[in-house]
This record gives structure tokens, C-alpha cells and sequence, in this order.
């Protein structure tokens, strides 16, 4: 929104400066993720052993109890997110855009195994037209369009009766033009900093498993993805006639758990890292929390009060006293 107001709504005259935090400046897999299989659910701490609940009970189940309830009201599963998300251009601005790299720098951070045994790699080229406006029946499309309008409204959502579909382009167009026209610009006086050491989506990955004939099942995701494909790799709604399981794996890239490490600092400006000085900073520099670690705000102060000495120093011509 600040870059965005200084660069393409002429506000940066009158602005000091900006303070990116956590910015997740070309995207984040996390909303392809959350649109698949609903909000995640925590899991595990900092040592990912029973020994977190012993020695941090008390923010243990807080993060628990806290993570579950969001994802609650959020969206349980790819159904609900995508219900909200798909018609939201501010949402959708969200996804990996055009510049968006993994953090090992690669363009392509979608990996899905195929049932001729190859390994698909994408975006090609553009991810809007790669994966986002696929519409067939593959797995690891982003929006199933029977999802974008579970109520089937009409009326004053969908004048003229334009199907979900239309709609949700629509607003992938407008998220796309925006990112496209923002690029990676900036205010002239911009810092940034990122959170690491946690899971992160930086990569989204689908596994594959062969499938056995049982009795029809149908998968419950919740806060996860699994479904049963054909030989010619389209989803089927339970397991008649199915030949594998396909499924996503969770986040194991670093961030802040929202935002990668690539995308936190991708911006050319000054960037400072936020990480873990001992396990206890686990619980304070996530992606919703991290304004309230004492590196974030020190960060902060410090970026402020050197911009108001910069203003002042240029107003009275020369030094600011202490």
C-alpha cells in the first residue's frame, strides 16, 4: 500500500520514508497454498520435540489454540479461501507475481509430478497464464471455478448473471496490471526488513503416490491438499477409477511463515534480517507478530528518528544537534 501510494498515486512528496516489514514484495506461494488446502494449521515448535510443550506450555497452546482459530475464521479449506480470495483483486495481488523467484532463485517454484513419470516445473514464463487462469481439471490448478461462488448469487454481486468465472478473471487481470505497473520501484528513502528461520512456503510441491482400488473415499482438506487422479492426471471426486494420490506437501522453505526470505527482501533498497538469537524467538517473529519483537521495533525507531533528523538538517541547512 505505501509503495503503491508513492509510486503510482503521487504521495512520495509527502512522505519522509517507508518501512517495509515482512513485505512480501513479488508474492508468496502461501496464498496458491491457502487457496488449495485452506489456512494451515501450526505444528511443532522450536525444537520440533514434546520437550517445546515442557519448557513453553503456555505459548505452545496459545500458538495452537490461536492458529486453529484463525484458520476458523479464515478459511478451513481450499473451498472456503478460495470463495474469498478469488474475488478479491487485493487478495489475489497477493500470489507470486511475474518477479517472484523461490529462495534458491529459481523462476520456477511449482513442481508437480506427472503420470508419465516427467516432473512439470512452473511458471514457463508467466505465472498469471501458467497457473492461475488454468481452468481444466488438473490437480495442480489454482481455483476449482465451482468454488468462487458457492451461494450462486446473482442480482447486485453478478449483474447480468456473468458466470464466477468472468468475474474472478477479471480480477486477476486487475492484480496483475497492478504489479505489473508497481515493478519493483520505490520511495527514494526505503528500508525493508524480512523474518527468517521458520517453515515458509517459498515452493509450492505436489508427491504422488500410486493408488490401490479400495471403497470410494473422498478426502476431508483441511488445511491440507490430497486427491485422487486418473491416468490422464484429472482429479476424481473419490477413488473409483483412480491411479494415484496426489498430494501437497508442507511448507519447508524459511521466512516468517507467511512470507519467504526471497520475496521479504527482494527489493534493492538497505534490508535487515530478522532470525532467531534463541529458540523463545520462535514465538515473536512470525509473519502477524513480528511488529512487536524488540529487533522489529528497534528497526523502526531508529529508521524514523534518522529520517526526521534528515528533514531537519535539510530545513535548517546544516546538522541536527543530539
Amino acid at each position: 500500500m505505501a509503495r503503491s501510494a508513492c509510486v503510482l498515486h503521487g504521495a512520495a512528496e509527502k512522505v519522509l520514508g517507508v518501512v517495509h516489514g515482512v513485505q512480501p514484495a513479488t508474492g508468496s506461494p502461501a496464498a496458491y497454498w491457502r487457496m488449495k488446502a485452506g489456512f494451515e494449521r501450526p505444528a511443532g515448535g522450536p525444537r520440533k520435540s514434546i520437550w517445546d510443550w515442557f519448557l513453553n506450555p503456555v505459548k505452545m497452546f496459545e500458538r495452537l489454540a490461536k492458529g486453529y482459530a484463525s484458520a476458523w475464521i479464515l478459511g478451513t479449506d481450499g473451498e472456503e479461501v478460495t470463495a474469498l480470495l478469488g474475488n478479491m483483486p487485493g487478495g489475489l495481488q497477493l500470489l507470486p507475481n511475474k518477479e517472484y523467484r523461490d529462495n534458491s532463485g529459481s523462476r520456477q517454484w511449482l513442481a508437480y509430478p506427472g503420470a508419465d513419470g516427467r516432473p512439470l516445473s512452473l511458471p514457463r514464463s508467466n505465472p498469471y497464464e501458467d497457473i492461475y487462469r488454468v481452468r481444466d481439471n488438473v490437480p495442480w490448478r489454482m481455483v476449482n471455478p465451482d468454488w468462487l461462488d458457492p451461494g450462486e448469487k446473482t442480482d447486485s454481486i453478478r449483474p447480468g448473471k456473468r458466470s464466477p468465472w468472468t468475474f474472478y478473471q477479471r480480477y486477476l487481470s486487475q492484480a496483475e496490471e497492478f504489479h505489473d505497473n508497481l515493478g519493483s520501484r520505490v520511495h527514494d528513502d526505503t528500508i525493508q526488513f524480512y523474518s527468517t528461520t521458520l517453515d515458509s512456503p517459498d515452493r509450492i510441491v505436489y508427491t504422488r503416490e500410486p493408488h490401490v482400488h479400495s471403497t470410494p473415499h473422498q478426502f476431508r482438506n483441511k488445511g491440507a491438499f490430497r486427491a485422487y487422479v486418473d491416468s490422464n492426471d484429472e482429479i476424481r471426486d473419490t477413488s473409483a477409477g483412480a491411479t494415484a494420490v496426489v498430494a501437497l506437501e508442507p511448507f519447508s522453505g524459511t521466512g516468517d511463515g507467511t512470507v519467504p526470505d526471497s520475496s521479504g527482501k527482494a527489493l534493492k533498497v538497505p534490508t535487515a534480517r530478522i532470525g532467531r538469537d534463541s529458540p523463545a524467538d520462535f514465538f515473536s517473529i512470525d509473519h502477524q507478530r513480528i511488529y512487536g519483537a524488540d529487533p522489529a521495533k528497534k528497526i523502526v525507531f531508529t529508521t524514523v528518528w534518522n529520517l526526521a533528523i534528515k528533514r531537519i538538517e535539510e530545513q535548517v541547512g546544516g546538522p541536527a544537534e543530539d
